[in-house]
């Protein structure tokens, strides 16, 4: 118990609690949240709960944690709720920490020493508060001009996007190319290790793994879930932040160079776009993803969109209906998500179809006989392997929809 009680943290806010424990989240009811804070201040001042079981402690602690008209039924189911996260708190003391459960196959590049150097470092391009915004607001500004400067600065650069298209790198330059945009990566996760070291929190590592078929740079920064919403929302736009940043860069360059090199400048930053749009689409858990749930207060984004889609559908089969809860906006909100993320997968899976019979008669139907030639033998494999993920997350939306009530 002492072991446990030292070193989570807890907060707790109109929409529940939240409790931080060996880098592991949490999400409690208010009144339970309540509870674990009066515990933990009971133990930093007497240091005497190993003494007890955690039944005794609630008991001691209701009182002070609780407010007074709690019935006792009621404290029952809290006093449930309690034991069964306290049984996952133990659980994890003998468990190694892990970033994420969405991630695999994750390898440390910047331990939380290393990286509190970088975002030492990082922190004084990141403004505090609103301003932040509005420098992110100036920031898109300068690269939609960019994408446009052809357009807007006549004379001096081509009008037409095609003329990247027709142009190719050597192989130094495709290996520069590929340098350059992993380190904007980098630049992305000090993004959001720097905002978080900036508030007051620690960020505790930048690693590379795996999210569904997608190579991924993260960085871990479970403390942000322990702060306010807005700037919860602001460490999680800092890593887009952080790309646009290097965007501006890349625009002002373009002024000073040769046009091979102004080519070269241009791939590079529509590739840097190009993975900001990604970063911001709420469909996968990427940044957009929990910036939506911040910024509208939906708890478990995806499973509420299901509860939602239960709601429309009656599929849930029972007698009763799920019931929705929060303000107008939250659930205007939860329903626009849960709409277009159905469509979208759905979207993917068409797409996916189509390229997959596509390549697959490219390669045994073709007058070339079996196996046709080695790109069209690739294009089947990357469609066959990436359609094992697009089709696992349509049944899993499915899946959701149906049985997870």
């Amino acid at each position: 118990m002492t072991e446990v009680l030292e070193h989570f943290e807890v907060v707790v806010d109109g929409n529940g609690g939240v409790v931080l424990y060996k880098d592991k989240v949490f999400s409690v009811s208010s009144v339970v949240g309540e509870m674990l804070m009066g515990l933990h201040k009971k133990f930093i001042l007497k240091g005497v709960l190993e003494e007890y079981d955690v039944v005794n402690i609630v008991d001691q602690v209701l009182s002070i944690s609780c407010k007074p008209d709690v019935s006792t039924s009621v404290k029952e189911v809290y006093l449930l709720q309690l034991e069964t996260l306290f049984e996952k708190l133990y659980s994890l003391q003998e468990t190694p920490s892990k970033y994420s459960k969405y991630i695999w196959a994750s390898v440390t590049l910047f331990s939380d020493n290393t990286l509190s150097r970088f975002a030492n470092l990082f922190r004084f391009f990141i403004p505090r508060g609103r301003w932040f915004y509005f420098a992110f607001l100036f920031l898109v500004l300068i690269n939609v001009l960019m994408c446009f400067q052809g357009v807007f600065f006549k004379g001096s650069f081509p009008a037409s996007m095609h003329v990247l298209d027709n142009t190719s790198l050597s192989i130094g330059d495709v290996v520069l190319f590929y340098v350059l945009f992993l380190v904007i990566l980098v630049f992305h996760e000090f993004g959001h290790a720097s905002a978080l070291y900036k508030l007051g929190r620690s960020p505790k590592a930048v690693g590379f793994g795996l999210y569904m078929f997608f190579p991924v740079f993260y960085a871990d920064v479970t403390e942000l879930w322990l702060m306010p919403k807005w700037d919860r929302i602001l460490v999680n736009l800092a890593g887009v932040y952080m790309q646009l940043l290097v965007g501006a860069l890349l625009f002002s360059l373009t002024f000073f160079v040769d046009f091979e090199s102004y080519l070269f400048i241009k791939k590079l930053s529509a590739l840097n776009i190009f993975v900001v749009l990604y970063s911001l689409m709420p469909f996968f858990r990427s940044d957009g993803y929990w910036i939506y749930s911040d910024l509208f207060g939906i708890k478990n984004l995806l499973k509420s969109s299901s509860v939602f889609l239960k709601n429309i559908f009656s599929v849930s089969g029972g007698s009763h209906k799920v019931h929705l809860t929060g303000d107008y906006t939250s659930n205007y909100a939860l329903a626009v998500y849960a709409v277009s993320n159905f469509i979208f997968w759905h979207y993917l899976l068409v797409k996916w179809c189509y390229f997959f019979f596509t390549s697959f008669a490219a390669v045994f139907l073709t007058a070339g006989g079996v196996l046709g030639d080695l790109r069209s033998v690739l294009a089947f494999v990357a469609s066959a392997f990436f359609g094992y993920f697009i089709v696992k997350g349509v049944l899993k939306r499915w899946g959701l929809l149906i049985y997870n009530y």
